[in-house]
């Protein structure tokens, strides 16, 4: 009985003989890695009934455009008159500006509020006159009585949706036209632009009826040339009395200035008949006179300085005839020399009063040209105020001319360049052509839920997820009972050799087979569970049931402090309904375990219920008689199961892991958190000092949804055997 808790303290637990390899805690050999692009395709096809119904939804939204008419746009096309413009770079870059200016002002006041209003009445005045002018309708199709139907009921939707809104309640009665649903369903049939930057502006309407649409277009625009017209007009007229009020004063100030310019040309004419330009000629020739002058002067001066000098110095006379320049000849002449020098100061004498006199005359000239500056100064002061106001009042009478024009033909700044017609083909597309996009983006809106919900899903749903999560080898998987009872439990595992449940715990009974032997199992396998509510019960039961095929009598010893459901209803179904035998470990008197031992009928296996009198868990465990049971009990049957606590219940399931050969823990399949069961799966190993060896088995797959997953696993194998079965009894059929 190797391997068994007999000789648990002779032979080792790292005995590596008798230890399955599958059951060690390291990984088997993994398949290739699934690329990303290929897990969404996965998952892409596994949802696709979900994705195909969220893409038919979206057809149908596209299809819900048959409630709304098609819509035909109308335009009128307006152009802006040039504004005069003057030759030059710089006056071309103002009128433009202005030119701009006034387009940007044309587009406001198209879609303001008052132009808003203004065209309402206009249409309204249009409607009017067009049906009464129109000939009576005809009776409309079936087809087109349904469109108006729904057409209605959407109109009934819309305007109670809209009285509910407070925003558009208190927009109604502040309203100055009180028609505010009115102009706010104009506005958005309203577009307005400009054509690139041409000066031409279009205006279009849209509406289900082509004809209303082009008389909607030309009313709102005649109204808005009528509205121009007028305000031009009005401006004309008010420009026109302020210009001929002022004409009064200024011609008042024109004729004073006139007068003034007259006043002082005949009280101030001046006595010297030269003009400037006389005075500035003889004072440029005084002062070449003067330049002159000086000139001779300060020769004249030299000369007599050299002379005098030369004749302190008893100089020959022959050097003061020099310095005095006399003629050679004259030189030896006594008395020559002092003459020459006194002729040089007479001279001296005459340059000297030369000069005086024209600096005399020089300054009476500026003086006179100073006086007639002044006069001229004060001439042209009232010249100057005579042209502006001559010009002012001139400038009042061309407006005032040009206003007369204005109003006998008042423009309004813009002209009609082509009327808006009907139009024959609709603005808006078919709602047919709305199907193929809400399909697509409904469709891939649903392929990003699917793939976003698998990459948030933290269950365990494959044996490669298992191993890699939960750091333990996963022995297999077992399949969803339609039905967890006991009866049906055992009709699928004992009596049904080849269902899918036999075959899947079949599977499971053969991973734990010891090396050396071919039927050599772990002589006592406890189940556990993370929490309670997990297959472990059901697992228990069915390797019991399939281990019976195999070895004859197994034993389920059931440690839960509150017996399972399905372990109640097999010993209800299979055993003495009236028994209520269990082995108390805290009973005064010593008792054997095979006095509370039922055998259930007709399956080949023992039930064993293990309780505590005092209802304490621990004291279960902790009892000297647990290890005398365990020894008998592995004496008499070849398998003991123990159905153990759950994790979450306490510490039972860990200190139970010492007596046990092999640990197995139930998954339940895509339940429970990966992080809840490998924290379960830790707590197992640590709290027992030699722990067995542990693994997984995933427990209630459901294998149609297993397949679409397309892990590659044991469960297809299953699947497709169970799909193959199922095929050749309803040939046999």
């Amino acid at each position: 009985m190797e391997g068994s808790i007999s000789n648990r303290r002779q032979t080792p637990r790292n005995s590596t003989p008798d230890v399955p390899k599958r059951m060690l805690r390291s990984f088997r050999h993994q398949s290739a890695e699934i690329q990303p692009l290929q897990q969404v395709l996965i998952t892409v096809l596994r949802r696709k009934w979900f994705i195909l119904s969220f893409a038919l939804l979206g057809g149908l939204f596209g299809l819900a455009g048959l409630a709304r008419p098609a819509l035909y746009l109308s335009t009128v096309q307006l152009i802006i008159d040039l504004p005069g413009r003057e030759r030059g770079a710089n006056n071309a870059i103002v009128s433009q500006d202005v030119f701009d200016s006034t387009i940007d002002d044309h587009l406001t006041m198209l879609v303001s509020r008052d132009q808003l209003h203004r065209g309402l009445l206009a249409i309204r005045k249009a409607d009017e006159e067009a049906a009464r002018s129109a000939p009576p309708p005809a009776k409309p199709s079936p087809i087109g009585q349904m469109v108006a139907v729904v057409q209605g009921i959407r109109d009934w939707a819309i305007d109670h949706v809209r009285r509910l809104k407070p925003a558009l309640q208190t927009s109604q009665t502040d309203s100055g036209f009180g028609d505010a649903d009115a102009l706010a369903k104009l506005r958005k049939s309203l577009a307005v632009g400009q054509e690139l930057r041409s000066r031409v502006i279009t205006v279009g309407f849209s509406d289900p009826n082509p004809a209303r649409a082009a008389r909607m277009a030309n009313a709102y625009v005649g109204s808005y040339i009528d509205d121009l017209i007028r305000r031009n007009l009005a401006t004309a007229k008010s420009e026109l009395a302020a210009v001929k009020a002022a004409l009064p004063s200024t011609r008042q100030q024109f004729a004073s200035a006139t007068d003034d310019v007259e006043h002082y040309r005949l009280t101030h004419a001046s006595r010297d008949t030269t003009t400037p330009d006389e005075t500035t000629r003889e004072l440029a020739q005084l002062d070449r006179q003067l330049a002159l002058a000086e000139a001779e002067r300060d020769s004249v001066s030299r000369q007599i300085e050299a002379a005098t000098r030369l004749q302190q110095s008893s100089a020959k006379p022959t050097s003061v005839a020099a310095a005095a320049n006399l003629q050679p000849e004259l030189h030896a002449l006594p008395g020559k020399t002092t003459q020459a020098v006194d002729r040089l100061k007479v001279q001296e004498q005459i340059y000297s009063s030369q000069i005086a006199a024209l600096r005399q005359r020089k300054r009476a000239l500026h003086a006179a040209a100073a006086e007639n500056g002044n006069q001229l100064s004060e001439l042209k002061v009232l010249e100057l105020r005579a042209d502006i106001a001559s010009q002012r009042f001139r400038d009042l009478l061309t407006s005032s001319e040009h206003l007369q024009q204005r109003i006998e033909s008042t423009r309004p700044g813009l002209s009609i360049l082509s009327s808006a017609s009907p139009q024959n083909r609709p603005r808006t597309l078919s709602p047919v052509f709305l199907v193929p996009p809400g399909i697509i983006v409904f469709g891939l809106f649903a392929a990003m839920i699917a793939v976003t919900e698998r990459s948030r899903d933290r269950t365990l749903r494959s044996v490669e997820e298992a191993e890699k999560s939960l750091g333990i080898s996963c022995l297999g998987l077992l399949p969803r009972f339609r039905r967890p009872k006991a009866r049906h439990i055992a009709a699928a595992v004992q009596s049904q050799s080849r269902s899918v449940h036999s075959r899947a715990a079949g599977d499971l009974l053969l991973n734990l087979r010891l090396p050396g032997d071919a039927m050599r199992l772990p002589r006592i396998i406890l189940v556990t569970a993370s929490t309670a509510n997990e297959a472990k019960a059901e697992l228990a039961w069915t390797l019991a049931l399939v281990a019976t095929r195999a070895l004859g009598r197994v034993l389920v010893v059931d440690f839960d402090v509150q017996p399972d459901r399905l372990s109640k209803d097999f010993c209800t179904v299979f055993g003495d309904k009236q028994s209520t035998r269990s082995f108390d470990l805290d009973a005064a008197e010593p008792s054997k375990p095979e006095d509370a031992i039922e055998q259930l009928a007709g399956l080949d296996i023992h039930y064993l219920p293990v309780w505590s009198r005092l209802g304490d868990p621990l004291g279960q465990l902790s009892s000297r008689a647990l290890s005398p049971m365990f020894k008998d009990l592995c004496k008499a049957y070849p398998l003991i199961v123990v159905l153990a606590p759950c994790v979450a219940d306490g510490p039972e399931a860990g200190l139970l892991a010492g007596w046990a050969d092999a640990v197995l823990f139930a998954v339940d399949w895509g339940g429970k958190d990966r992080d809840l069961v490998r924290n379960a799966v830790d707590l197992v190993t640590h709290q027992c000092a030699d722990p067995a060896p542990l693994a997984c088995v995933l427990t209630r797959v459901d294998l149609a949804r297993h397949a679409r997953y397309r892990f590659g696993d044991s469960a297809d194998l299953l699947n497709a055997g169970a799909v193959r079965t199922g095929a050749t009894r309803a040939a046999g059929r």
